[in-house]
């Protein structure tokens, strides 16, 4: 099981999500409360000015926006009777005497009536569904101390505009989470691609490392004039310009990468038709020299001609690199490494034999079989006599 890890960085972070959502939320509770106040004042304010004439409602609520029903009642011994009324209907005024008190302010108890304040201030009442709608009530006590005002405003322009107010904080929110968010992943996408780039770059250096010790060997060997079996000068000449032409085609590739590294482009994925055996070939070279200043013989069996394979070029070909590279750091190879090819239904299959045990950290193997399934294939170790058997597998068809 993977082991659990503490990343600070990340915990600073959501605390600091935590603490911007908090603010955010507590601005808007201040909206939303400042957006009531302001509102429940332009209501008074309204109330005010048809407590200023209750003798004519209907003219009284006729220039009131809002207004849906006014009323003055008597509250009297316990009984509450309506003495005048007027309910707006689309736009006119009613007079509705007879309406009764509990069709259109259905909360509205006795008791609430009682208790209302000395003349002049204004209570509200609450919001309820009643005859004439969605209501906010709003009750003011007149200058008969027995009277009451009772004025009804549609309560959806109210809540609109409360809603309204407390949650532009919570959009403005919104909006800089997203735009963090998208920034967020750009600069994560940027450094994902910068490092895979880097790291590219990094692995090649280093594989190309192995030709140029290769290089200074067979140089010193040709100087010196050794003798040494089963190599001849001949070859080597030709192996040596083989491996720096190689090295020149991957130098190439370095400087390449470093231009289009703005681009946009980590790694070159175009996918076209390519010819195993002559990358094969290509990465063998680069190794050939390496292999003899160690004494080791790189060999094929039942190797065609031509094999056939549509895929990424560098990325195909990188993956032999840190394979062969792997296991000529490691000492993995006895004395001869064989590569035999067998053809499958499906797969190319490649099998390296003459493999020892080996103890050192197989990064290069994880990374050749992280390329090689990018492409559809893989990369499988098995042993067999106790010795270990590297097998590649690279799909045949266009996936």
């Amino acid at each position: 099981m993977k082991a659990l890890s503490w990343h600070p960085h990340r915990f600073m972070v959501f605390v600091g999500m935590v603490l911007v959502f908090l603010v955010f939320i507590l601005a808007s509770l201040g909206m939303y409360e400042g957006a009531l106040a302001r509102r429940l004042a332009t209501l008074e304010g309204a109330t005010r000015a048809i407590a200023s004439d209750t003798t004519n409602l209907p003219s009284a609520v006729a220039d009131i926006l809002h207004v849906r029903h006014a009323a003055v009642v008597q509250y009297t011994a316990g009984v509450v009777t309506i003495l005048r009324a007027a309910t707006v209907l689309e736009g006119d005024v009613v007079t509705a005497q007879s309406d009764a008190l509990a069709a259109v302010y259905t909360k509205i108890t006795a008791t609430q009536l009682r208790a209302l304040p000395a003349q002049g201030e204004i209570v509200m009442l609450g919001r309820m569904q009643g005859s004439v709608g969605d209501i906010v009530v709003l009750a003011l006590r007149l200058s008969k101390s027995q009277e009451i005002l009772l004025v009804a405003y549609d309560a959806a322009p109210l809540a609109r505009n409360v809603v309204a107010a407390a949650a532009l904080p919570l959009a403005l929110f919104a909006v800089l989470y997203a735009l963090g968010a998208v920034l967020y992943f750009y600069l994560r996408f940027r450094v994902r691609r910068l490092t895979s780039e880097q790291e590219y770059v990094a692995l090649l250096a280093h594989d190309m490392r192995l030709p140029i010790v290769g290089l200074s060997w067979a140089l010193a060997f040709i100087r010196s004039g050794a003798k040494r079996k089963g190599v001849k000068r001949e070859e080597l000449l030709f192996t040596m310009e083989q491996a720096t032409t190689m090295l020149d085609d991957w130098m190439r590739r370095v400087i390449d990468h470093s231009r289009e590294s703005r681009g946009g482009r980590a790694l070159p994925l175009v996918r076209t038709m390519l010819d195993v055996r002559e990358i094969l070939d290509n990465t063998r070279a680069m190794f050939m020299l390496y292999a003899q200043a160690r004494g080791i013989t790189l060999a094929y069996d039942t190797m065609p001609e031509h094999i056939p394979f549509i895929g990424a070029r560098e990325v195909t070909e990188r993956a032999f690199v840190q394979l062969f590279s792997f296991l000529m750091q490691n000492d993995a190879i006895a004395e001869t490494l064989t590569i035999s090819y067998r053809a499958g239904k499906h797969m190319h299959e490649f099998t390296f034999t003459g493999i020892e045990p080996f103890e050192a950290s197989p990064r290069g193997l994880l990374i050749a079989q992280e390329l090689i399934t990018s492409q559809g294939g893989a990369v499988n170790v098995h042993v067999e006599r106790e010795a270990p058997i590297v097998t590649v597998r690279i799909p045949r068809g266009n996936k």
